[in-house]
């Protein structure tokens, strides 16, 4: 279970709150969808999750131990925390093999760098062929990343977060500049995982109804916490926002 409460957070040098008095619980194998308009706080709030960003008031906690207490609590805390970024964190002109082998890059030895860059099989190419038979890209693995589409992109980035055995996934807008069919498929490949808690930050309106739980934020305040709205509601709810 991950809990926030009473969380204020304010960005270094900004002088007003982004996230204001938070509370939040999320179990273990919940997905849940965070919705709200650019600059609503959905960002900030996945990074706090994340480990990355600390409340300036209110605590973090997994299963009752504050993630933010200490550095040894936040290190344990973020080997079991995945982050799927807006932006991707693939590296250019890496093949798609490649990129996964750098997500473990925090197991490798010696003799598995030597490997790598000699460009032979290390001990990781069977977990991360495996996995990309599983989500049907295993035809990708060999391909620059900068070849790929955009949904092919977020499939890496998908199999990217699996490698490194997460406890909870957490993905920024993942499906911003795909069309709908692309988008529609990257979104099944994220909800198909199973025994991994889920959580979307998104501004689409379409992606959030698929979630049995939706979180909605406005000018950095929860104002929705529970079953999906329904358009009216939300149109009401944010008003004058644009919700593209």
């Amino acid at each position: 279970m991950w809990e926030l409460r009473g969380v204020w957070l304010t960005h270094p040098l900004a002088t007003s709150y982004t996230l204001q008095n938070v509370k939040l619980r999320i179990d273990n194998g919940e997905q849940v969808v965070v919705l709200g308009s650019s600059g609503a706080g959905k960002s900030t709030l996945l990074r706090c999750l994340a480990g990355d960003l600390a409340p300036t008031h209110g605590t973090l906690s997994r299963n009752s131990i504050d993630v933010y207490a200490s550095d040894t609590a936040r290190k344990g805390y973020l080997n079991n925390v995945a982050m799927i970024r807006q932006t991707g964190d693939l590296v250019p002109r890496l093949t798609a093999r490649s990129n996964l082998l750098v997500a473990v890059a925090s197991q490798w030895r010696l003799t598995d760098l030597a490997q790598i860059v000699l460009r032979r099989s290390t001990r990781f190419d069977a977990d991360v062929l495996a996995l990309a038979k599983t989500h049907g890209v295993s035809h990708l693995m060999a391909s620059p990343v900068e070849r790929l589409s955009g949904g092919e992109r977020q499939r890496i980035a998908l199999l990217q977060a699996l490698l490194r055995q997460p406890q909870l996934i957490l993905a920024d807008e993942p499906t911003t500049g795909l069309d709908p069919a692309t988008a529609t498929a990257a979104l099944e490949a994220l909800r198909a995982v199973t025994d991994v808690t889920l959580v979307v930050a998104t501004h689409d309106l379409t992606v959030a109804a698929t979630f049995p739980r939706m979180v909605a934020i406005k000018n950095g305040l929860v104002v929705h916490d529970g079953a999906p709205l329904t358009s009216h509601d939300l149109a009401e709810l944010y008003a004058a926002d644009l919700l593209e």
